[in-house]
């Protein structure tokens, strides 16, 4: 499009000069030329954050998008701290963040978005925050090359696609790894041979290297150790927001959903299988009330309400929404904890909700196979049912309204398909999702 304008402007500017030369065109008072289009705007926007496993001063930050390069003006402060500017005409493209120290074995690598995503981070002010390039991105961006069938991931499609499938336990490890020499943790510095932690990194990865057992070896329990100071220290973590933590979170396996409601509520949603004195296998939901709130740690702190179980749960990245977390739980009844990290994908909710004009009409989950020919519909005049398209059975009686927060409330209407009515009270209230239309 762009080479397009200009070619346009050059034409321009070229007949423009022939009928000057000509004496003018009929009706053109003499010289007069077209006025030149206007100059092409490209969008930019500001990126700042940290480089830091333990802050990383006087390193040097450059940004790739769509095979541009902004370096940024200044290295980075005692902090860690960096500013750069950015400017693309191609939303799609990705941000690869890049950061080194010229005097030492850093080099760090971050992938957490495309541009549109950075744009929209950014806000009013054109600032993204806490763009922070660590050991833990550096992992992620490791493995999530290394599962790119061609080595690099092109678009926000596949970087959610290939983070789903990263084993979060092999990135903390990783990210211990490169921890390790940059802390110089017990001791332990860059091998022979490598001139940076991230080529290090590489080298685990590819399978090439074996510093992993030659640390334990060396230094047992070293690894569990790091990872606890990553999730504790603070420097390669995320801090949870009031703003980012209302939505929807699906575990990476797709079983377990948790819902987390802006009022401090949610409730969590787990699949759990049932046996019984048969061997007969069954499948159960197991639905519990739940409140959050966010510690001084910039940890979010879960509370089952039931069972009194609390989880403590670190963000140590988001890829374009598919966030690596580490949680603490500790045990109602007991107090005995237990630890881990996992993997969800996360759905923010829409700030606009549903517009009553666009709610009616037909639905059906295409992912769903064995309801193929089961439809819900809303109809304009606030009622709705749901129908099976194949044998024309229509059932499931609603009524449906959307306030004036954009939430859409269905309530059973206690009709059952043989015009039977029932005593019902169930309503179920529906949130739109970033991303998606009603």
């Amino acid at each position: 499009m762009i080479k397009y304008k200009f070619l346009c402007k050059a034409i321009l500017l070229a007949g423009a000069a022939l009928l000057s030369a000509c004496g003018g065109s009929s009706g053109s008072a003499p010289g007069a030329v077209s006025p030149p289009p206007p100059p092409v705007v490209v969008p930019s926007i500001t990126l700042t954050g940290v480089v830091t496993d333990m802050p990383i001063p006087n390193a040097t930050v450059v940004i790739t998008v769509n095979g541009q390069q902004f370096t940024a003006p200044n290295p980075t402060g005692a902090d860690g701290s960096f500013s750069v500017d950015i400017e693309s005409d191609n939303p799609e493209a990705m941000v690869i963040c890049e950061a080194f120290d010229p005097n030492g074995p850093a080099r760090f690598s971050a992938l957490l978005n495309n541009f549109a995503g950075m744009q929209a981070d950014a806000g009013a002010d054109g600032v993204a925050d806490d763009v922070n390039i660590t050991n833990v991105t550096t992992a992620q961006f490791l493995l999530a090359q290394a599962l790119a069938a061609d080595g690099s991931i092109d678009d926000l499609d596949e970087l959610q696609t290939i983070s789903e499938q990263i084993d979060p336990a092999e990135l903390l490890e990783l990210a211990a790894a490169i921890k390790v020499v940059i802390d110089s943790v017990s001791g332990v510095a860059l091998p022979d041979g490598f001139t940076d932690v991230q080529e290090l990194a590489q080298a685990i990865v590819d399978g090439t290297s074996t510093f992993l057992v030659d640390i334990e070896l060396m230094n047992p329990g070293i690894l569990d150790q790091t990872i606890d100071e990553i999730v504790s220290d603070g420097f390669a973590t995320t801090a949870f927001s009031a703003d980012s933590v209302p939505g929807v979170y699906i575990d990476t396996d797709g079983n377990d959903v948790m819902v987390l409601y802006e009022d401090g509520s949610g409730y969590s949603a787990e699949e759990e299988i049932l046996v019984d004195g048969q061997g007969n296998v069954f499948e159960n939901q197991l639905i519990e009330a739940v409140s959050w709130t966010i510690m001084t740690t910039g940890a979010l702190e879960i509370v089952f309400l039931e069972v009194q179980d609390v989880d403590t749960v670190t963000l140590l990245n988001d890829a374009g929404g598919v966030l690596t977390l580490y949680s603490t739980e500790t045990d109602g009844a007991t107090g005995a904890q237990e630890s881990g990290s996992f993997s969800v994908v996360r759905f923010g909710f829409d700030p606009i909700g549903f517009d009553a004009a666009s709610v009616p009409g037909s639905y059906n989950d295409p992912d769903d196979v064995e309801e193929a020919t089961e439809f819900t519909v809303f109809l304009a005049d606030g009622s709705g049912y749901d129908i099976d398209v194949a044998t024309g059975v229509q059932d499931d009686f609603f009524t449906w309204v959307v306030n004036e927060a954009g939430e859409l409330f269905l309530t059973d209407d206690g009709l059952l398909d043989n015009g039977e009515t029932v005593l019902s009270d169930e309503r179920e209230a529906v949130r739109l999702l970033e991303g998606s239309t009603a």
